[in-house]
């Protein structure tokens, strides 16, 4: 075999094992990219679409408030903070100053639909804590006699009889009554009296109005439902980018 024969079978074995490399860490890069694919899909996201599906119906259902550990102790069930507890333990993300960030970028599907789910759950996180301020000042606000006024005519008006006799003490009931016209979480009170919770049933738009008599109470009324349009929206735009993500991985057989 001649030199020239020899340099160009040299050449043409370098080229395929140079290739063949390459495909090698392609291949290689693939299944590391699908590892952590289906990693993410089957321990992150269900979590993340739970919550997410766990707060609009909170929304949906008027019911972002509950009372726990007694009539005068009122929570709010959006925490600011639900997603960030979900992704600490998921080595592809990292929170900073309780804000959400991607540090896992190799895979172009996660990194711009996780991407943009990301950026909405750091809003529903900046919303929340802004929701919070706000229901916390209704639920520390003195309930005004004019509203215990109109709620006991109200009341009367419905039952036929000054149903606030039977309720000891009447001021805590009817600050359920005022902390659930103020914030409209119409079924934030489900589980005492029978009365109050009727109350809040079938007048619940005339201790609205009755609640909002002063300027002040509407203006802070007005902003919680802002802060609750602007939630539902990010939460609704983070599930959107997640499932379309989901899908990707899927028609690509990558999970």
């Amino acid at each position: 075999m001649s030199n020239v024969s020899v340099a160009i079978g040299t050449i043409f074995l370098a080229i395929l094992t140079y290739r063949s490399t390459i495909e090698l860490k392609k291949q290689y890069k693939n299944s590391i990219m699908r590892e952590k694919a289906m990693l993410i899909n089957t321990k992150t996201i269900p979590l993340l679409k739970k919550k997410i599906e766990e707060l609009c119906s909170y929304l949906g259902n008027d019911e972002f408030i509950k009372f726990e550990g007694g009539i005068s102790n009122p929570v709010l069930k959006i925490t600011p903070n639900c997603f960030i507890d979900i992704v600490r333990s998921e080595n592809a993300f990292t929170v900073v100053n309780e804000e959400i960030y991607l540090i896992y970028t190799a895979d172009d599907y996660f990194k711009n639909h996780m991407g943009s789910a990301v950026s909405s759950i750091n809003m529903y996180h900046k919303n929340a804590l802004e929701l919070e301020k706000l229901v916390k000042s209704v639920f520390n606000s003195e309930t005004p006699d004019s509203f215990i006024r109109h709620s006991k005519e109200i009341g009367l008006s419905e039952f036929g009889t000054d149903f606030t006799n039977t309720l000891r003490p009447i001021e805590d009931f009817l600050s359920i009554v005022y902390i659930v016209a103020r914030t409209g979480s119409k079924n934030a009170y489900t589980n005492g009296s029978v009365n109050i919770i009727n109350l809040i049933k079938r007048r619940y738009d005339e201790l609205h109005s009755a609640a909002l008599a002063d300027p002040e109470s509407k203006r802070i009324s007005t902003e919680i439902q802002v802060k609750l349009r602007d939630i539902n929206a990010n939460i609704s735009d983070a599930y959107d980018e997640i499932k379309k993500l989901e899908e990707l991985w899927q028609n690509k057989f990558i999970i």
